[in-house]
């Protein structure tokens, strides 16, 4: 499974979904190592959010600017974003689950598909709940680099909640009722708290427990992949 998601990531540098677009999106669009290590945050007008002609994403860590990342490949309920380099990572439900290129970030994540995340998503977009979804999760974390052999692993266990609706402002000014899906849990000895902001079945906004180097990270959604509306 570890290769099969390595090989998923690795296959993005031969794509060229980028080709066509215009010098601006270019350098808003600019690589995740960049934006990590000192770039100012980029943020996108109504109108050239309008104008994007592919779905795309804010991602940003604790203490650090934000970067534009694009979306690459939908297969099911995962998720390719890279950005302008050679920066990838994968997210499913609005979590990131794998990466290459990233530091900081998990370059794979163990039970991705027991994650309880994608039921209480589903949730939003059924009328009455179609089943009870499950409380807990554990999995396994791995750090490091593939090439360097430099990788450690961390063990999480978390528990969900359904709490409530609210208001929530799309980026590109829709204003949307939101269920919000909290998530409690501990990794490497550290208490988190990640919050998931869900709609019809999409997540339109996540803050979630990356890792002791970058803390938390916000993944808000831009312009929506078609595949999810």
């Amino acid at each position: 499974m570890r290769f099969r998601f390595s090989l998923m990531v690795l296959t993005l540098a031969t794509v060229t979904l980028l080709a066509g677009c215009s010098v601006r999106m270019k350098n808003i669009a600019n690589t995740a190592n960049e934006a990590i290590f000192g770039s100012p945050d980029i943020s996108l007008t109504s109108q050239e959010i309008a104008d994007l002609p592919y779905a795309a994403i804010y991602f940003k860590a604790d203490e650090k600017p934000q970067v534009v990342a694009v979306l690459d490949r939908a297969t099911d309920a995962q998720r390719v974003f890279r950005t302008a380099g050679e920066e990838a990572f994968i997210t499913r439900y609005g979590r990131i689950i794998a990466s290459s290129g990233m530091q900081g970030l998990p370059l794979y994540t163990s039970g991705w598909e027991n994650d309880p995340l994608g039921c209480y998503v589903a949730q939003t977009a059924q009328a009455e709940p179609e089943q009870d979804c499950p409380g807990v999760w554990q999995r396994t974390v791995e750090f490091g680099n593939y090439g360097s052999n430099q990788l450690h692993q961390v063990k999480v266990q978390s528990t969900f909640q359904k709490s409530g609706t609210q208001n929530y402002q799309h980026p590109d000014g829709t204003p949307l009722t939101v269920t919000e899906i909290i998530e409690t849990g501990e990794a490497n000895g550290e208490s988190f708290t990640n919050r998931f902001l869900a709609v019809k079945g999409r997540v339109v906004f996540a803050k979630h427990y990356l890792s002791e180097n970058l803390g938390y990270g916000s993944l808000s959604e831009i312009k929506p992949y078609m595949g999810d509306l």
